[in-house]
C-alpha cells in the first residue's frame, strides 16, 4: 500500500501523451522530437520489448521469436509486468507513450496505471498513413547499430558504406529482422484489426488527434506541438 501511495505522489500531474499508429507512420520520430523540447521522458513499448532481446534477458528470449514473425508478445504474461516497472520509475512531469497502448486490453490496463497514480492523458495522436506507403518506407527503412537511428536507404539514396550516422557517428547500420515485407504485412494486419476500437474510444473522449502521416516532419511537427500548446499551458513553445 506504502509503495503504490509513493508511485501516486510521485506521479501526481503527470501529463501523459500517446503516440498512436502503424509500424512506418513516424510516430517514433515525432516522439523524439517532442522529448527535445519539453524535456519529457520516453516510454516506447517497441524500443523496451527490442532493448530485452538485445540484453538477452528471460522475457528477450521468450518474445524475440513472436517479434521476428511480426506478431505482438503477450501483454499479460510477458510485458506489462516490465512497461509498469519502466513507468514508476519515470520522474518527468511529460511522458510520451510511443506505440502504447496497441490492444483494447492494454488500454484499459494502462488508463488504470494512470488514474491509479493520479497523472493525466493530454492527447492522443493518431498518425495515418496508407499501408502500401508503409511497406515502401518499412522495407527501405535500416538502423545504425550502436544508437538505434533510423535510416531510409530509398529515400536518402545512400548505400551505408561510407556514411556516419548523423546521431553517434558509428557507420554500422542493419534492418530489423521484422522490416522484411511478409512480415510487415502481418504486423499491418494485426494492427488494422486491434486499432479500431482504441480510435473510436479516444475519440468519444475529446482526446483523440487524428494526423496525416505523410505530410513532412516539421508540418506533424508542428500540428502537434500546437495542439499540446492549446491544451496545456505550461507545454513549452517551440525555440
Amino acid at each position: 500500500m506504502k509503495e503504490h501511495q509513493n508511485a501516486a505522489s510521485a506521479h501526481q500531474g503527470m501529463n501523459i501523451i500517446f503516440f498512436l499508429g502503424p509500424p512506418g507512420s513516424g510516430k517514433g520520430t515525432q516522439a523524439r522530437l517532442l522529448t527535445k523540447v519539453c524535456g519529457a521522458s520516453l516510454l516506447g513499448m517497441g524500443d523496451l520489448l527490442r532493448q530485452e532481446v538485445q540484453e538477452k534477458t528471460a522475457l528477450g528470449q521468450k518474445i524475440k521469436p513472436v517479434l521476428e514473425e511480426g506478431a505482438l508478445p503477450s501483454w499479460k504474461h510477458f510485458v506489462r509486468e516490465v512497461f509498469e516497472k519502466q513507468l514508476d520509475a519515470l520522474k518527468s512531469s511529460w511522458v510520451i507513450f510511443d506505440g502504447v497502448p496497441r490492444t483494447e486490453e492494454q488500454m484499459m490496463d494502462v488508463e488504470s496505471m494512470i488514474a491509479s497514480r493520479k497523472a493525466r492523458i493530454l492527447s492522443v495522436f493518431f498518425l495515418e498513413v496508407p499501408d502500401e506507403i508503409l511497406i515502401h518506407r518499412l522495407v527501405g527503412r535500416y538502423q545504425c547499430a550502436s544508437c538505434g537511428a533510423s535510416y531510409m536507404r530509398n529515400i536518402e539514396e545512400s548505400d551505408f558504406q561510407d556514411v556516419p550516422c548523423a546521431n553517434c557517428g558509428s557507420q554500422k547500420f542493419s534492418q530489423r529482422p521484422d522490416d522484411q515485407e511478409e512480415v510487415i504485412r502481418k504486423r499491418l494486419r494485426l494492427y488494422n484489426e486491434t486499432m479500431g476500437p482504441l480510435v473510436t474510444h479516444y475519440q468519444k473522449k475529446g482526446l483523440l488527434k487524428k494526423v496525416d502521416g505523410i505530410l513532412p516532419i516539421s508540418e506533424i511537427q508542428a500540428l502537434i506541438f500546437n495542439d499540446l500548446k492549446e491544451k496545456s499551458a505550461s507545454f513549452p513553445s517551440i525555440s
